[in-house]
């Protein structure tokens, strides 16, 4: 059940292998497999369960929404653990869950917080920046977020609004607009 895909710099290519629980990894060049990142099914460091969205930057590292763990692994691009943030819950750096994943320019991380109705923001380190939009129907609340892209040159961040069937842009700063 591939869910999340992502490309790093190098052309080589992530897929969420959600019901095997880890990251496949595939060659670019002719679509080589590989190997896995992730050490299976479990709520340990470096085990998955239900990953669905997975983001690289530029250095090759790889971040994934460990979805059913409600939390974010980050993993360095040998594939071995580097961090991870995140459990259940309502506060900052909680999650209720984490379906998608992206990076922006300065490698800021966006997670859509699907059942919290929000995007977190945080900086290149893991640190909490900020979160966008809140839970409702009206302009800029968000119902449901499941995807998230942001904008290379940081002139947006674009949320996949399911629960209202439309899509969102805020500004760089986490506007409505």
């Amino acid at each position: 059940t591939p869910r999340g895909i992502a490309v790093d710099s190098t052309g080589r290519i992530y897929i969420t292998h959600t019901g095997d629980f880890r990251i496949l990894v595939i060659g670019s060049s002719v679509g080589d497999f590989l190997g896995y990142i992730g050490l299976g099914t479990g709520s340990g460091p470096g085990q998955m369960s239900g990953p669905y969205g997975v983001a690289v930057n530029m250095s090759g590292d790889i971040f994934v929404a460990d979805t059913n763990n409600n939390r974010i692994q980050k993993f360095n691009s040998s594939g071995g653990l580097d961090t991870g943030f995140g459990n259940l819950g309502q506060v900052y750096m909680s999650f209720s869950p984490p379906y998608a994943i992206a990076l922006g320019p300065g490698g800021n991380i966006f997670v859509a917080d699907t059942g919290n109705a929000r995007l977190q923001e945080f900086g290149a380190g893991g640190n909490f920046v900020r979160f966008i939009g809140s839970s409702g129907s009206g302009i800029g609340q968000l119902s449901a977020p499941f995807g998230v892209a942001a904008g290379m040159t940081g002139a947006r961040i674009y949320i996949a609004d399911t629960g209202n069937n439309r899509f969102q842009m805020y500004s760089p700063v986490g506007l409505y607009n």
